[in-house]
């Protein structure tokens, strides 16, 4: 080997480690994920985690599934018009036997307009067409209002079924006159496991509990309560129109 051979060796053996590191640098290893392809995977995990606490904190709606049991019920809207006015009583209510698991539970309706005239809520076991309540009601504003049976003593039978008006009496000698909503309502007490999850749900998702197991009632009633308890949450407010609109109900189309 002359001496230009010689030297060519050593200059091709001292630069084979630098090209060594840069291929191992370049190419990524058997189980390896490039750098690059990880930080877009990072960022789109966490676009996406994102957006699905968005929908859960901005959009989640508890979802209504009717029951599969029981006869189908009218539900009926009372409404008259009069000169300058329109009175609308819309009683929340499915057109089927809304189930309550609760012997005591809360009726919620809403009136479009008020008038100075009495009121009346009327509650009666279909299987007598006896009245269980009937007790007048102070409304004088227009808006959601609602009956507590728990405040009068007052208990449904297990597995019975009623129905429940709301009237404004515009003539006390002429009833057939009044303005009458109605809604039909049907109690089947909870299973314990079912009672057990409950007791260990978080306010905010006991209504989804509620509506999942076709409780509409007990859904209605625990989206109203936190209406009450948080007046100035738009996302609650907007839960609670958007539960009615899965039977069809819309109050903000009434004046």
């Amino acid at each position: 080997m002359n001496p230009t051979q010689t030297l060519s060796v050593i200059l091709l053996l001292a630069a084979t480690p630098m090209l060594l590191a840069d291929e191992m640098d370049a190419a990524p290893t058997k189980n390896s994920v490039p750098t690059d392809t990880l930080m877009m995977h990072k960022k789109i995990s966490n676009e996406s985690k994102t957006t699905h606490h968005s929908k859960q904190s901005n959009f989640s709606i508890p979802q209504y599934i009717p029951p599969l049991r029981g006869a189908p019920a009218n539900r009926i809207g009372g409404g008259t018009r009069g000169k300058n006015q329109q009175i609308n009583i819309i009683c929340f209510s499915p057109d089927h036997f809304g189930i309550t698991s609760k012997s005591q539970p809360t009726f919620i309706f809403y009136v479009s307009k008020t008038k100075e005239t009495s009121a009346e809520f009327t509650l009666i076991n279909m299987a007598n067409d006896e009245p269980l309540l009937e007790i007048p009601l102070e409304i004088f504003n227009k808006g959601i209002h609602s009956v507590d049976l728990s405040k009068f003593h007052v208990k449904l039978d297990e597995n019975s079924e009623y129905q429940w008006f709301v009237s404004l009496i515009v003539d006390k000698n002429h009833r057939s006159q009044d303005i009458t909503g109605s809604g039909s309502i049907k109690y089947i007490p909870n299973s314990a496991s079912f009672t057990k999850r409950l007791a260990q749900s978080t306010p905010s998702d006991i209504a989804f509990h509620f509506a999942e197991a076709g409780l509409w009632y007990d859904a209605l009633d625990a989206l109203n309560k936190r209406r009450e308890t948080e007046n100035n949450s738009k996302l609650v407010e907007a839960q609670f129109h958007s539960f009615l609109q899965q039977i069809d109900i819309d109050v903000t189309s009434f004046p």
